[in-house]
């Protein structure tokens, strides 16, 4: 296709200047914040931490000192006020928020140096996947970037928080290419309908029999939106054969829609999906590849959704935030690899150490400190990775868990890095919560008792209980019997309710991501209990 050909051209350089600073990353990464002092050293930010004395990272680090959010916030609330030149010496474009799954959200501002770290990984990460993967240029993407059904914000001087033209991180060029390839198009993250936008994103997948790669965030994305097909079909069925639209919400949006009848295709759909369930290799026979979340709490999910898409390519996404990207998939590479070009990073240790990306050693799991052009200074993102090995002489960093999630109820201190894997083998659905309405405190598992038996739920129980014990603190707690034993809990749909409890809070649905530990005790009254087993 041409549109794939242009779009191969328009990534080219990215991949190549990638793969050179794959040999040497020290020197790229100190290249990298060299500059970057260099353009902002007339900041506020950069006048009051004498950017212009800085030579090296010795100095970097003398000069300044880790930060959390709450340190950049006031800063941030400086740009969104009007003031120019705070942390960087550009034009605010507009202002993204964090996700807030499980903890506020953050504003982050974007300049267009940012959406220079964010296309140089992105379209490394595309030409890779056109050089490894050459099937996928016979057809279509699904690419699910912008999270749906969002209404527009502005700050009171104007300026956008989101952005919904999801071109402009990748830029004129290579976006009209990517619209040419688009199995949905891109009129439809517009919806603000959730019903609607469920509707048009399936008709428009389920009439594409040449899908070819799909991208999306969480495995959860995709399984929600499969679960919601028994909802829709046969009016789907109807408009397809038909090609006519009779989803009356979708009415405003008719102009836009493409409607031509097709039987051939509406006969092919419905031989794959009946009782038994769906055939995806039948539905999408061209499909290759599925880039998502793989790791910590989407394992489960990922593997999940494989059992949906037996003959299709499952790749882990890399660690992609608001605030930047750290890490991006490559072929033959023993996990995501740390990108260099996108931001200057350090590497905290259990300790509190500071690392370099050469000083990183394999096995070994670090915090994250970002620096980049979103104004961001040796800012702890707050995720954990573990060195899975090189790809070159770069590290490989598999993500394990967020360090701001964490529980204490009487000293165990769970964390998320710590408690993710060891949900992960149950291979479904599985939060922890802490429970403490009277008597002793204790844990409690939500399970999925469509997935999970009685007898199964008594295994489980006696597995993450040991499994946890392996805590000092939690394994000392236990045994002072300052907290009771895990308890599991069956309930019914509870991924149906963790995503109507994010929506009705105002998450964005593509936003929403598993979390196996949360200390939020409002998830014991919305989950349905059937059975409890210790």
């Amino acid at each position: 296709m041409l549109a794939w050909d242009k779009l191969r051209r328009s990534t080219a350089r990215y991949y190549a200047s990638y793969q050179e600073a794959l040999k040497n990353p020290n020197s790229i990464q100190q290249a990298y914040l060299k500059r970057l002092l260099r353009k902002n050293q007339h900041t506020a930010f950069g006048k009051r931490y004498r950017f212009d004395k800085i030579n090296n990272v010795c100095d970097y680090r003398a000069h300044i000192g880790l930060n959390q959010y709450d340190d950049l916030k006031p800063y941030i609330e400086r740009i969104i006020q009007g003031e120019e030149k705070v942390l960087f010496d550009e034009d605010v474009l507009w202002f993204e928020r964090t996700s807030g799954t499980t903890s506020p959200s953050k504003t982050i501002p974007y300049c267009a140096s940012a959406l220079d770290d964010f296309r140089s990984a992105l379209f490394t990460w595309v030409h890779d996947l056109i050089l490894h993967y050459p099937e996928i240029v016979d057809g279509h993407m699904y690419w699910s970037i912008s999270p749906a059904a969002r209404a527009v914000e502005t700050t009171e001087l104007g300026i956008p928080i989101g952005s919904l033209d999801d071109s402009l991180y990748f830029g004129k060029t290579a976006a009209q290419s990517i619209g040419q390839i688009l199995s949905v198009p891109a009129w439809v993250s517009q919806i603000f309908s959730l019903d609607a936008w469920h509707y048009a994103t399936l008709y428009y997948l389920l009439r594409d029999e040449k899908l070819t790669l799909i991208s999306i965030w969480s495995p959860t994305f995709l399984l929600e939106l499969l679960a919601k097909l028994p909802n829709y079909i046969d009016q789907i069925l109807y408009d397809i054969s038909r090609g006519e639209i009779s989803y009356k919400a979708l009415m405003p949006y008719r102009e836009y829609m493409e409607l031509s009848p097709d039987r051939h295709r509406a006969e092919i759909i419905k031989s794959a999906i009946n009782a038994d369930g769906i055939d995806t290799s039948l539905l999408w026979p061209s499909l290759k590849l599925i880039s998502c979340w793989a790791s910590a709490s989407s394992f489960a999910y990922a593997q999940k959704l494989q059992s949906y898409f037996p003959t299709v390519k499952i790749q882990a996404k890399g660690l992609l935030a608001t605030e930047g990207i750290m890490t991006i998939p490559q072929f033959g590479a023993p996990g995501p690899v740390m990108t260099l070009n996108s931001g200057f990073y350090e590497f905290l240790d259990s300790e509190g150490r500071t690392f370099l990306a050469e000083e990183l050693r394999e096995g070994d799991n670090y915090s994250i400190a970002l620096t980049n052009h979103c104004g961001l200074y040796r800012y702890v993102i707050g995720d954990r990775v573990v060195v899975t090995g090189k790809h070159g002489n770069t590290p490989c960093l598999e993500f394990i868990g967020r360090e701001g999630i964490a529980t204490d109820v009487c000293g165990e201190k769970l964390t998320d890095a710590f408690v993710a894997p060891i949900l992960a083998e149950i291979g479904g659905f599985a939060m922890l919560v802490p429970y403490e309405e009277g008597g002793k405190p204790y844990y409690v598992l939500y399970v999925d008792a469509a997935e999970v038996s009685e007898y199964q739920a008594a295994e489980i129980a006696k597995k993450i209980e040991e499994a946890l014990s392996f805590n000092p603190q939690y394994c000392y707690a236990r045994k002072l019997e300052q907290l009771s034993a895990l308890k599991v809990v069956r309930t019914l749909a509870p991924y149906s309710t963790y995503y109507k409890r994010l929506l009705y809070q105002g998450m964005s649905l593509g936003d929403i991501k598993p979390t196996g530990l949360s200390g939020d005790k409002g998830w014991h009254k919305k989950f349905e209990r059937v059975l409890i087993s210790a």
